[in-house]
């Protein structure tokens, strides 16, 4: 399944003091946690709100050591917050909900009874809106800071038809011995119908 990504940056002086400090303080924590679970350690959110910890749980089932993150070679690894994400209006359950109408998403979990809203642009709405066009899903989102600029990025993933060969197969081989780069096209038979080194 292919994958696109959009990628938000925003200035945390945008943001105001108490929402500051929120993101830096829940998104810094669950960068450490993130980083002590992908090192193999059972980590829980215990100061974190119960939706910030159901996501957590979310995280953790998304990344797993089954989905490719391994013991990682360096110290830290690069693991962030990962939220689950719907488009429609403010009712949804989702972490990270797109609201097209207001042009605006809405990050929940971080304030405790409330949700951070942040504006979108035109042109990250348009798209959005482009993606989904396409019959592409929001998948996941992540969200991080580092110490100036809140980033969240979402993930958009679409099913396409396969690719059905239509009686030709093209081989090539780059390392050919006696020929440097050569080429076949082998028919529907098996033979070759075209060969160029």
């Amino acid at each position: 399944m292919p994958h696109r990504t959009l990628l938000i940056k925003r200035p945390l002086s945008s943001f105001s003091q108490e929402e500051r400090e929120a993101l830096v303080r829940a998104l810094n924590r669950v960068d450490a946690l993130g980083n002590l679970w992908a090192r193999g350690f059972e980590v829980y959110p215990p100061d974190l709100s119960p939706k910030f910890a159901h996501n957590f749980r979310y995280f953790r089932s998304e990344i797993s050591f089954d989905n490719g993150v391994a013991k990682p070679r360096r110290w830290l690894a690069r693991v962030h917050a990962i939220f689950d994400v719907g488009v429609g209006s403010g009712k949804r359950p989702e972490a990270l909900v797109i609201d097209l109408v207001k042009g605006v998403l809405r990050l929940r979990g971080i304030i405790k009874g409330r949700a951070i809203v942040i504006s979108l642009t035109d042109g990250e709405v348009k798209y959005i809106r482009s993606r989904l066009s396409e019959n592409a899903k929001p998948k996941l989102a992540n969200a991080w800071t580092d110490g100036e600029y809140l980033y969240i990025a979402i993930v958009f993933e679409r099913e396409v038809e396969p690719i059905q060969p239509s009686g030709y197969t093209l081989v090539i081989d780059v390392n050919s011995w006696r020929h440097g780069i050569a080429y076949a096209i082998i028919n529907k038979n098996g033979r070759i119908a075209e060969f160029s080194s």
